[in-house]
């Protein structure tokens, strides 16, 4: 026998096992639907992006992103209170500051 015949009547006989549940297409149909109706919108729309973060890349590029983000605006708060202080040390009564 020849081996490609061997390999056809292997493919022919293989089914593959579905991981799949059995509601699942249909599960996927109805999410389709609601996005292109536009009920996707609110809870779902949630529940997509925390889903989202439960991905461990994402989850820590994303906790990356807010300290980085802390930390510069931070820096630019405290900046911006040290040069409030040095402009008061120069004229005590003449600077009023706008968050006062």
């Amino acid at each position: 026998m020849n081996p490609s015949d061997d390999l056809s009547h292997l493919l022919q006989s293989w089914q593959p096992e579905s991981p799949f549940p059995g509601d699942f297409n249909r599960g996927v149909w109805t999410r389709i639907e609601a996005m292109e109706s536009g009920k996707g919108t609110g809870i779902q729309a949630l529940l997509s992006w925390i889903q989202l973060f439960a991905r461990p890349r994402i989850a820590v590029s994303a906790a990356m992103l807010a300290i980085f983000a802390g930390v510069f605006l931070g820096g630019i708060q405290a900046r911006s209170s040290q040069e409030e202080h040095y402009l008061q040390s120069l004229n005590p009564y003449g600077f009023h500051s706008h968050n006062r």
